[in-house]
């Protein structure tokens, strides 16, 4: 029940309101790490459902199994961003929408960008024409709308960030880092 998830992430900010500190938010709300939740809570069924989805996912190409390292709220409110980043020590990262504003264009792009080197080459082949429409395969960077109850799954090593959230409504998001489950 994403209303249930919803007020879960606003009474974990409420008792917790110092968060997280170092992250990659700007301006905004990441609590610490939520993995060790309640059984029962709302958030962890939903990352539970999150862990099986990813699993199916990995599983495409990949025999091992994955588990759910460490996963967070995000409160992105009007002015806040996430800067650029990755995460190291992950195989996959992804992000859930937990609630978005009615104005979601206006409510901060997820934003996924290339390589540095890869962009530079693209980018030093010549300009491009002016009537030439970018896509994924010609872009620096592919920005994906945010919309509730849809889930983004990626390589941890893939350059992402959010951008501002110009609406004066909350954007909340759970974002959570998945790793090879270990055989012992």
């Amino acid at each position: 029940d994403l209303e249930r998830v919803r007020r879960e992430c606003y009474v974990i900010r409420d008792q917790h309101p110092e968060g997280r500190r170092g992250g990659s938010d700007k301006n905004g709300y990441q609590s610490s790490d939520l993995t060790n939740l309640n059984p029962a809570s709302a958030i962890a069924n939903l990352m539970e459902e999150i862990r099986i989805c990813s699993q199916k996912i990995y599983q495409i190409a990949r025999k091992d199994s994955i588990k759910i390292d460490n996963c967070w709220i995000n409160i992105n409110y009007q002015g806040s961003s996430n800067l650029i980043h990755t995460h190291p020590g992950a195989l996959l990262s992804g992000v859930f929408y937990v609630k978005v504003p009615l104005d979601a264009i206006n409510s901060g792009h997820l934003a996924f960008y290339r390589d540095y080197t890869e962009s530079h080459v693209i980018h030093s082949a010549g300009k491009f024409k002016d009537n030439y429409k970018m896509d994924s395969t010609t872009a620096s960077k592919t920005l994906f709308l945010p919309k509730e109850n849809r889930l983004f799954i990626f390589p941890s090593w893939l350059g992402h960030g959010v951008e501002e959230n110009k609406t004066n409504e909350e954007r909340i998001s759970l974002a959570f880092n998945l790793n090879k489950k270990s055989t012992n």
